[in-house]
């Protein structure tokens, strides 16, 4: 299995799950809240409890924190910091990541320490925590530590985090470039370029920059890292070349395909509902042997599709949910 997929990323926050209005307050007890409905409440103390079960999983307290950090108070952030300093090795980025949510000076004070971390995870945490939610300050901080990056995997954070929080037209405009350019590297780490090319098409709008890197990417399927792969797949639901199709057979022929990159593959078809999608997935189902209650549903889905096709709408689709194997 790629290393890849070892490594928590940004685009993993994508598992948050918003809740609002809720106000808590912490003792050495926990959070009482004050002022919230009864519903907000259960969750907030149903996270706390989450947080304190050994039993939980990773994404369940990963979710957990995300929800609590949400409410951006000082009560929360206590509790997060009490999180960082038991310093258990999986919870800790997952904390650092948190941060993000916070403005306040005492927020972005735990964030600058976690950004000189001697583990690389949390660092590359810390990077991600910079661009999560707008700030002047958080601007500053990142400027101030990007020079620093230790690694590939970490300037590439970096540089979308820093996309992530300039609204500038020409600025963003410049980073993309910048993007761009990296991406060409022939010695950029691999985990670090796969980084990059799920995150540039979905925080950029079409520009003949990206549309030229991408119709170059395209051609390289076939011999590029097979989550390479599955990035450039993703990336179809916005760029939409009139090849699709063709890249979704040559992608889905690649000998050695793992069940995870044949599932996701799959999975993008739902984007891309019609004929020739349906056809892809009949011609591929028994060939990859895919597991057959994935199959019965990606079939209804295709058969029945309810998501309007971004390529001929010319816009970004609408949110999917997407089958699981």
């Amino acid at each position: 299995m790629n290393t890849f997929l070892k490594k928590p990323v940004a685009v993993t926050i994508a598992i948050l799950v918003v809740i609002a209005g809720v106000t808590f307050f912490v003792s050495k007890k926990g959070f009482f809240r004050s002022g919230s409905s009864s519903g907000q409440s259960a969750q907030v103390e149903k996270d706390i409890e989450t947080l304190e079960n050994d039993k939980a999983s990773l994404p369940e307290k990963s979710q957990a924190l995300m929800r609590l950090a949400i409410q951006e108070n000082s009560e929360a952030l206590d509790f997060i910091e009490e999180q960082i300093k038991r310093n258990n090795t999986q919870i800790v980025p997952w904390a650092t990541r948190a941060l993000g949510y916070f403005t306040s000076s005492e927020g972005l004070k735990i964030l600058k320490q976690q950004l000189q971390s001697e583990n690389p995870l949390v660092r590359e945490a810390a990077i991600d925590a910079l661009g999560t939610r707008n700030h002047p300050e958080k601007l500053k901080l990142l400027e101030e530590s990007k020079a620093a990056a230790k690694s590939d995997q970490e300037k590439a954070r970096f540089m979308i985090a820093e996309m992530r929080l300039n609204s500038n037209p020409e600025a963003r405009e410049g980073l993309v470039k910048a993007i761009l350019s990296e991406l060409d590297r022939s010695t950029l780490d691999p985990a670090a370029r796969i980084y990059l090319v799920s995150q540039v098409f979905f925080l950029n709008p079409r520009s003949p920059e990206v549309e030229k890197f991408f119709a170059k990417l395209i051609t390289q399927v076939k011999t590029s890292d097979e989550f390479t792969m599955v990035a450039t797949i993703r990336a179809l639901k916005i760029y939409c070349p009139a090849q699709r199709y063709t890249i979704f057979k040559e992608a889905l022929a690649r000998p050695n395909l793992t069940p995870a990159a044949v599932t996701q593959t799959l999975n993008e078809l739902i984007f891309h509902s019609g004929p020739d999608a349906l056809a892809i997935f009949k011609a591929s189902e028994k060939r990859l042997n895919v597991n057959p209650d994935f199959a019965e549903n990606l079939r209804k889905q295709l058969e029945n599709p309810q998501i309007p096709s971004p390529c001929s709408a010319k816009a970004a689709p609408a949110a999917a949910t997407k089958t699981k194997p």
